[in-house]
């Protein structure tokens, strides 16, 4: 995996160079981007339940990665509603890594984000995908 992250964190920094990075990491959550206080964590369909430290912490994660608020961030919204790019959602993954000492295969990250590769993070992965991915990984120890 990490030999898949480096390649990751090296194309995502060049799409980045290029202006391609898709979403406006810079753009403040605004009215509309969520509740102000926060939503409860809602189970996703196909998801596996997860406890609601790991939703918890994993959103504080993202909050911290993408500097917002931990009460802007909707726990079943994309990462890209927030500004998420592809490096940003390596950062993410690898914070949760840290956080939760556990190893993510990308195939996870894939089949929650819809997707193949760091493109489909941003627009395929939630919190809640990713609690539920953390949930599964711990499980699987």
């Amino acid at each position: 995996m990490m030999g898949q992250l480096v390649t990751a964190v090296a194309t995502a920094a060049l799409v980045m160079a290029a202006g391609c990075g898709g979403n406006d990491a810079g753009a403040p959550a605004g009215p509309g981007s969520g509740s102000e206080n926060g939503p409860a964590a809602r189970p996703t369909s196909g998801a596996a339940a997860q406890p609601a430290g790991d939703v918890s912490s994993v959103r504080k994660i993202v909050a911290d990665v993408l500097n917002r608020d931990v009460g802007a961030i909707d726990v079943a919204k994309p990462l890209g509603t927030y500004g998420a790019n592809n490096l940003d959602c390596v950062e993410i993954v690898m914070e949760i890594e840290d956080a939760f000492q556990v190893v993510i295969p990308d195939e996870e990250l894939n089949r929650e984000a819809g997707g193949t590769g760091t493109e489909a993070y941003a627009t395929g992965l939630t919190v809640e995908k990713l609690a539920a991915i953390v949930a599964r990984v711990k499980a699987a120890k």
